[in-house]
């Protein structure tokens, strides 16, 4: 089975329907019992790092989902990728799933032309985009 993990603010009927559309069936769980028992996990999310970390934390998945991970395909989309890391800045330090190493940042804007060699910074070009450099 493969479970879409639900904790009350991601985007799951988008994910359910993506995979819906390749064919694939997808569980929503919420439930520790559920977790344990799903072959691959899919954490979805929208929204602040903090809000996801409470609603993991409200329906006992923090927890489930480290043990699992250590066994379990486990992918993160958008903020559910987020909360994959240690901690994040956004709206205060928030400590997230630890389940890989780094702290999830804001990314700076730096105006086209600057001559600030800062790392993970976006640049606006002339067009009004946004470019974010390479990392690694």
């Amino acid at each position: 089975m493969i479970g879409l993990i639900d904790y009350g603010i991601s985007n799951l009927r988008s994910v359910q329907k993506a995979f819906a559309h390749l064919g694939v069936e997808v569980t929503l769980i919420d439930t520790p019992d559920q977790l344990v028992r799903a072959e691959r996990l899919i954490l979805p999310g929208v929204g602040a790092f903090r809000a996801g970390m409470d609603g993991l934390r409200a329906r006992g998945l923090i927890e489930p989902i480290r043990q699992a991970a250590a066994g379990t395909p486990l992918i993160g989309i958008c903020l559910g990728m987020q909360l994959l890391f240690e901690s994040s800045d956004e709206l205060g330090h928030t400590a997230g799933l630890g389940l890989l190493p780094g702290h999830v940042t804001k990314i700076k804007r730096q105006e086209a032309g600057s001559k600030t060699q800062e790392p993970f910074h976006v640049t606006r070009d002339t067009q009004h985009t946004l470019k974010i450099p390479h990392v690694g």
